[in-house]
This record gives C-alpha cells, structure tokens and sequence, in this order.
C-alpha cells in the first residue's frame, strides 16, 4: 500500500543466487560518517576487491574499501540519481578502524 511504501526502512530480495537489500536511513551509515543519503543499494558480488578496482581503475568514484562492524568487506558509490550503492561480501577480517570526523 501507499502508507507501507511511505514507512518502509529495510527489506531483503533474493531470486536465485541473486540478493538486493534495500535500506531507507535519516543520517549518514556509512562507517566513516562521510555520505548522506535516504537510500541505499546494496549487491553482493562473488569478488568485492575485484570489482573494487576494477571500477577504480575504470575511474568511477568509488569510497575505499572497508570491513564494517557487521563484517562485509564492501565500498560504496553515488549513481547519478543520487542515490548510494553498495557492494559487499562476507569477511572474518576485524572492522576497519575509522577516524573520528
């Protein structure tokens, strides 16, 4: 319903070996505080770092590659829409540490 769409935070699709998540926010999530945005995208690819650089060297404006406290190794973009999408992949390396803004 329109009122459901106007109150919705988080929600999880999958369809095969395929997972969205889609996140709503009021304030800054990622770890280092540095973006705001209502909405985010986040995918899941099979090689995080991969495509980390590959899309670096490709001169996408990507953040750096991190470990958040819920342990995915992910980086984040801003598509032209302004919208923020994040591409993430399960770690057990320690969060990355983040300096105070």
């Amino acid at each position: 319903t329109d009122e459901e769409l106007k109150n919705w935070k988080w929600a999880l699709i999958k369809s095969g070996k395929v997972s969205l998540m889609l996140t709503q926010n009021k304030g800054p999530v990622h770890p280092a505080g540095e973006h705001d945005f209502n909405v985010a995208f986040y995918f899941y690819p099979d090689d995080v770092v991969a495509l980390h650089e590959k899309l670096s060297k490709e001169g996408y404006p990507v953040t750096n590659l991190i470990v958040t406290f819920y342990r995915m190794k992910e980086f984040s973009l801003k598509d032209p829409d302004g919208h923020f999408l994040s591409f993430g992949q399960d770690t057990k390396e320690p969060p990355t540490e983040c300096e105070e803004h």
